[in-house]
């Protein structure tokens, strides 16, 4: 595969998955988790499960495009993760 292909295909499979994790979000069907926890089991699932997948290959990926909002009710989605366990890169990974 020639270099230039692959420079494009490093830079579209991000984005491409981006732009599906933000629909799905705004969606209702990916939803971080947030304080307190109102999202039901079919998203608490998928979560997890998409997680773990992308944080195999883009780390932090998940935090950086699904940022939870600050509220008096809420803490940052970094935070929470941090606070379950949860491997967070020090740095944001660039889109």
């Amino acid at each position: 595969m020639p270099v230039d292909m692959r420079d494009q295909l490093h830079e579209a499979i991000p984005e491409s998955l981006k732009n599906i994790i933000l629909v799905m979000n705004a969606t209702g069907l990916l939803v971080p988790p947030l304080e307190p926890d109102e999202r039901n089991e079919r998203q608490k699932s998928l979560w997890v499960a998409t997680q773990e997948r992308i944080e195999r290959f883009l780390p932090g990926f998940l935090i950086e495009v699904l940022s939870a909002p600050t509220s008096p009710r809420t803490r940052p989605l970094s935070q929470i993760l941090q606070s379950a366990g949860a491997s967070v890169p020090a740095s944001p990974v660039p889109s």
